[in-house]
């Protein structure tokens, strides 16, 4: 009896490590916000406006999140907006747009194609407001993987902590 709960407990132990192993969280400490980073997934550098910023181990894809802080909720439009004209002038091509709740966050997802250097991509970008900030998750994900690293980016948004 003593035996079998040592091994119950010893799986239950390794269970929790193991799921705990599969995302390591980060955190930023001036909008007072964390994420977990998925498995597979890196840090990354290369965007100055990025308060995280992950790369896909071993592909081209990648997962940005960008936020400024509004003076109004007005601004969030215009923020957002001039994102949305920013892909358009760079060629990225609409592919779809919705209104969308991911985890406990509700905003507009919209869906974008591009092609560059051989690299054909599927782009996601989720934008919200949380309280006086404007947020843009974007997703570059390769056209041929992008299916099997949709849970990767609806989680990773989904694990998105904001302190009070």
């Amino acid at each position: 009896m003593l035996l079998r709960r040592l091994t119950i407990a010893t799986v239950l132990g390794l269970s929790l490590i193991a799921g705990q192993a599969w995302a390591e969280t980060v955190k930023n400490d001036d909008l007072k916000v964390s994420m977990d980073r998925p498995t597979g997934w890196s840090n990354a550098d290369g965007n100055d406006r990025a308060v995280f910023m992950f790369k896909r181990d071993g592909g081209h894809s990648q997962l940005e999140v960008i936020a400024t802080q509004l003076m109004t909720s007005d601004v969030a439009g215009v923020f957002f907006d001039t994102f949305h004209e920013t892909l358009g002038a760079s060629d990225f091509t609409r592919a779809g747009r919705e209104e969308k709740k991911i985890g406990n966050l509700s905003g507009t997802e919209t869906i974008y194609t591009f092609a560059h250097a051989g690299v054909n991509l599927k782009v996601y970008v989720f934008q919200f407001v949380k309280d006086t900030s404007a947020y843009v998750v974007v997703s570059y994900m390769e056209t041929e993987k992008a299916d099997a690293l949709l849970a990767d980016y609806q989680s990773a948004i989904g694990s998105l902590k904001f302190e009070e």
